[in-house]
């Protein structure tokens, strides 16, 4: 089925986001990278949508997920596809097929320019930082699309949806972090700077000698600022525990993701129970 037979509603419009997701998928050589996800928003009844499975890219992770930054290729190619077979990804209706059809107009969006003019709609037009506006502008031309510009993401679609939804049921239930694929190391990988730091904050446990007032595996809650960009700071919380000490050559502190697991393995080591202390 061709998308330039479709039928083309002359008030319909697409909202398309090309996200860099917060969540891990194995890499073509095994290690893991991050992925990128392409949502399409029907701004007329704010469905979500997808494509039924098939003729996806290469790299792909399945339907609207891939595992590198897509080129303007892919993205016209995952447009195409959710003109001829679109399919709906909205939790209330989720796999509800629907009629083939253009839009008229489509709106690009990427993760660095998402929120670029929030409530300033006059300079949307104008505003080429995407770049998949005008990479994909004469593709959309021939499919009969000519009002192709950008336009800023809902901020609510990407904390409840995208935050709240989609990355965590990718985030698989055991999963163990090293120093290439920490949360830290999200943005940049491992870069000297975070070597340098990571040495450095071994150093200040080594000093502190934590194994003197805590009890070995005893949880402790840790809450800490990570900033990503000068304009995307997190607040998160782990639970370490005290491993070794000084006199046996081997120390350090395991880190545990919940309550829970850090406080089987306290029970698990020491055969007791008890409250976390605040670190």
């Amino acid at each position: 089925m061709s998308a330039l037979s479709l039928p083309q509603r002359g008030d319909s419009m697409w909202q398309c986001y090309v996200h860099k997701l917060r969540a891990w998928v194995a890499g073509d050589d095994g290690v893991p990278v991050r992925p990128y996800l392409m949502l399409v928003i029907s701004t007329e009844d704010g469905a979500l949508l997808t494509c039924e499975p098939g003729d996806t890219d290469g790299e792909g992770v399945g339907g609207n997920v891939v595992k590198s930054a897509p080129s303007a290729e892919t993205v016209m190619a995952f447009l195409q596809r959710v003109m001829t077979y679109p399919r709906v990804m909205n939790t209330s209706k989720a796999g509800e097929k629907r009629t083939p059809s253009r839009p008229s107009a489509i709106r690009f969006a990427d993760t660095a320019t998402a929120a670029m003019h929030l409530g300033d709609p006059d300079k949307w037009a104008d505003e080429t930082a995407c770049p998949y506006v005008r990479s994909c502008a004469a593709g959309l031309a021939v499919l009969g699309v000519h009002d192709c510009t950008f336009a800023p993401v809902p901020q609510q679609l990407v904390r409840e949806i995208i935050r709240g939804q989609i990355e965590p049921n990718m985030a698989p239930q055991n999963q163990e972090w090293g120093s290439s694929t920490s949360p830290a190391c999200a943005v940049e990988g491992f870069t000297p700077a975070f070597g340098a730091s990571l040495f450095a904050a071994a150093a200040d446990f080594a000093r502190a000698a934590p194994w003197e007032s805590l009890a070995s595996r005893r949880p402790v809650r840790i809450t800490y600022r990570l900033v990503l960009r000068e304009d995307v700071k997190m607040k998160l919380t782990a639970f370490g525990a005290v491993v070794g000490d000084r006199d046996s050559g081997s120390f350090g502190l395991s880190v545990h993701k919940t309550l829970e697991e850090a406080t089987a393995a306290f029970e698990h080591e020491c055969g007791g129970g008890g409250e976390d202390d605040e670190g």
